[in-house]
């Protein structure tokens, strides 16, 4: 076997594992919205330190563009076990610690057929001891019991 050969063979080898690298991570919960034909996908839900940090994507599947727009101050954490809400975190200027596009405390765009957005946002975080709380996003029906990933 000539070497362009073998060469060929062995890239060809190594691109199934290439693809399957690169796939979506399978999402931790996921929600209907009332954004018709939009999805949200919970990918990260990581306490580190005070500050626990959480990742949506809002894909839409349905045949028109959708509006989604939400309100970071309807957002928050709750630990039902120890009764207490936390709120989205703000900078010393009162500006949503997530991400924002539409002001200071928001964040609004259209998602079209096929496509998806990622947002964030921080949180103070529960005590170490809690490991599962409800997470409730404007517009997306809570996520309950959604474990907490602890980060060293």
């Amino acid at each position: 076997m000539n070497a362009a050969r073998l060469l060929l063979l062995v890239a060809l080898a190594g691109t199934p594992l290439l693809v399957f690298s690169q796939q979506a991570q399978a999402p931790l919960a996921s929600q209907s919205t009332r954004w018709e034909g939009v999805t949200a996908d919970v990918t990260e839900f990581k306490r580190k330190g005070t500050t626990l940090t959480a990742r949506l994507r809002l894909h839409n599947d349905g045949p028109k563009e959708a509006l989604v727009e939400l309100g970071y101050q309807k957002c928050y954490v709750l630990d039902s076990g120890a009764g207490k809400k936390y709120e989205v975190l703000t900078d010393s200027e009162g500006h949503a610690i997530a991400a924002v596009n539409s002001g200071d405390r928001g964040w609004r765009d259209h998602i079209t057929p096929g496509q998806a957005q990622v947002i964030w946002m921080k949180f103070p975080a529960p005590p170490a001891t809690t490991k599962a709380v409800t997470l409730t996003i404007e517009g997306i029906p809570p996520f309950d019991d959604l474990a907490i990933q602890d980060v060293p």
